[in-house]
């Protein structure tokens, strides 16, 4: 069984290595102590018989490449900023609101629709969405005009 006085035989050489990794005592006193910390939590996993060392250095470099790894993710080591960046908020209202919508467009009439998927959603201008259409820019413009006031009528009684 792994003890604590175990680890203290090889405190001098894991604190040295932590200084090596990290590059700053503050930092290498942080990195020792949880590595001590993990090694006593996970002592039921050293093998008796190898080497103590290698196996808590194993551990200190982990810890370390982890570290960095969350630094170079969130900008910071700490976890409770990660699990900000991590945690993802239930989107149930956005698809209602898209839902929603999607209704609102499917009630325009076809004309109104098919200006509406032309400039906004293929992203086209005003005239080649006329020439597609057989119609004139004016018209296109009035149909885009009368969708759009057809939908934001329609969203804000649903919003309301």
């Amino acid at each position: 069984m792994l003890t604590h006085q175990d680890l203290l035989v090889h405190a001098p050489r894991l604190r040295n290595f932590s200084l090596k990794l990290t590059g700053n005592r503050m930092d290498s006193e942080d990195l020792f102590q949880s590595t001590i910390e993990r090694a006593l939590a996970k002592g039921h996993l050293f093998q008796e018989g190898t080497n103590l060392f290698s196996w808590s250095s194993r551990i200190m470099y982990n810890l370390f490449i982890s570290q960095k790894r969350r630094i170079d993710l969130c900008g910071t080591s700490t976890d409770e900023v990660c699990e900000d960046v991590f945690s993802i908020e239930p989107n149930q209202l956005e698809r209602l609101e898209l839902k929603a919508v999607l209704s609102s467009i499917d009630e325009l009439p076809q004309a109104q629709k098919d200006v509406l998927f032309l400039i906004c959603q293929q992203g086209m201008s005003y005239e080649a969405a006329a020439k597609k259409l057989g119609v004139p820019a004016g018209t296109v413009r009035s149909r885009l005009f009368r969708a759009r006031e057809a939908l934001s009528k329609k969203l804000y009684s649903h919003a309301c």
